[in-house]
């Protein structure tokens, strides 16, 4: 039996009247007037530099959605809001689940001329659309399921001409944060069209889980508190239609002209629970229905091409392995008279493919680095010669680097994709520990270059440089 799935995605391709006209769009932003001028507007709340956060109405986390608040309702209030028009070109596609595979039912293909003059003074005007049935089926969509999100909904969500989704609280709307608890999740670099912006990842659910509200996450732009991404979905009181499982809205918006945000892309995942037999409207049975026969009984033959339980699990295995690349360069210096080394500086160029989390990423290839400087300058096993027991059996026999070994590591991000999976992504740990030892090793025996020093060998203590140099004095 199907289970519908509609799948809505919408891109708006931004056209101004005049490259002078202040703007309005998701999420708020900065705005300029008609003279060019600059007003004075309250500035935003200090949001001090943090990383995430795990608890739930933390002070950061407040003082973050206090700031997109007050983002937002500052575009309200601005005079100087002028209007601007825009196209749009959207797909639909409605998904029926068969035995464990989707098919599509239904496509559909729109394009909008969107105009807008000020806060809920939007006109939006479907102007092509040509749809495709795959499958026999009677699927009605409401109208707004094909319209390009405007004035963030204003301070209240509604979907489905309000049958689906009614009265919902914006999350960053006055009277949200008594509503809503946040919780700071991340802070991160997201790429949005053809730059990367500094954001927040905020978190949010409504105080009592029983209350129509939205579960999800706003992206918080850290320079200006405008939301440049929003993605919720919503609790079960929040659902008009008895039928539906699951809405989920995810929202882009994109900087233009690196000042104004407006909607860039949006994409709308319904998921409907009842299964109906087309011709039949009366003849249906619910999700729970089907759980409770494919998961309950025993002992109890099931339908043909069904398999117990509703849980389905999928590996991916990429056609062939992937790489980093990257290189190291190190600047050291070598007290010839005590055989000790400093490490004044480091640098990494690194090519992981496309970085999910350039945080962790960061955090990976520092590691590496620090690994690699452990290996090439400390961290040595020694075992007793007569008995072989370990004699480095403590930290204060087998050491490893700590904060005062460690130079500036400095790093440079390079993306290439690979072709090899569908996220592009490849190997991150590595990329310091692997050449970190040689990189080191190299930049000593090139520092003791005049003296003619040559190095096969690691870790390089100084006892150890100190001998090697004696020797190459005493062969002179």
């Amino acid at each position: 039996m199907p289970r519908y799935i509609s799948l809505v995605h919408t891109t708006g391709h931004i056209r101004l009247f005049s490259s002078a006209l202040a703007l309005w769009a998701l999420g708020g932003g900065a705005l300029a007037p008609l003279d060019g001028q600059e007003r004075p507007r309250p500035a935003p709340p200090v949001v001090a530099d943090s990383g995430p956060s795990e608890a739930w109405n933390a002070p950061v986390a407040h003082a973050i959605a206090a700031r997109a608040i007050e983002a937002r309702a500052h575009v309200y209030a601005d005079t100087s809001l002028r209007a601007f028009e825009a196209t749009a070109q959207g797909h639909v596609y409605f998904l029926a689940g068969f035995q464990g595979e989707r098919e599509v039912v239904r496509a559909d293909q729109i394009a909008l001329d969107v105009r807008w003059q000020a806060p809920n003074r939007a006109l939006q005007t479907i102007v092509g659309r040509r749809h495709e049935i795959r499958l026999p089926t009677n699927i009605r969509y409401h109208i707004d399921h094909l319209s390009l999100v405007l004035d963030n909904f204003g301070d209240r969500i509604q979907l489905g001409d309000g049958d689906e989704v009614w009265n919902v609280l914006h999350p960053a709307a006055p009277g949200a944060p008594e509503f809503y608890d946040y919780r700071l999740a991340d802070s991160l670099e997201i790429r949005i069209r053809d730059r990367a912006v500094r954001v927040f990842e905020l978190e949010l659910r409504p105080r009592d889980a029983a209350d129509p509200g939205a579960v999800g996450s706003m992206f918080v732009d850290r320079e200006s508190g405008a939301i440049a991404r929003l993605r919720v979905t919503f609790t079960a009181a929040a659902y008009r239609d008895p039928d539906l499982v699951r809405i989920v809205l995810d929202l882009r918006s994109a900087l233009w002209e690196g000042r104004y945000w407006l909607p860039a892309e949006q994409d709308l995942e319904i998921t409907r629970g009842a299964v109906n037999i087309k011709g039949v409207a009366d003849r249906k049975v619910t999700l729970g229905e089907l759980a409770k026969r494919l998961v309950s009984n025993v002992n109890v033959a099931l339908p043909n091409g069904f398999t117990p339980g509703l849980e389905a699990t999928a590996y991916h295995t990429p056609a062939r392995p992937v790489y980093a690349n990257g290189s190291n360069v190190a600047e050291v210096e070598v007290d010839i008279e005590t055989g000790a080394v400093t490490l004044l500086d480091y640098r990494v160029a690194h090519d992981c493919g496309t970085l999910i989390n350039p945080m962790l990423v960061d955090g990976q290839i520092v590691g590496g680095v620090v690994h690699g400087i452990g290996n090439a300058l400390f961290e040595r096993m020694v075992y007793d010669t007569d008995s072989g027991q370990p004699v480095t059996t403590n930290f204060g026999d087998y050491l490893l680097p700590t904060a005062t070994e460690i130079p500036p590591i400095r790093l440079e991000h390079m993306e290439s994709p690979s072709p090899a999976n569908p996220l592009g992504v490849k190997g991150a740990g590595e990329g310091g520990t692997i050449p970190g030892i040689a990189c080191i090793v190299s930049a000593i025996e090139d520092a003791l270059q005049p003296l003619g020093v040559k190095l096969n060998e690691y870790p390089l203590s100084p006892e150890r440089l100190l001998q090697l140099i004696d020797e190459k004095r005493s062969a002179k």
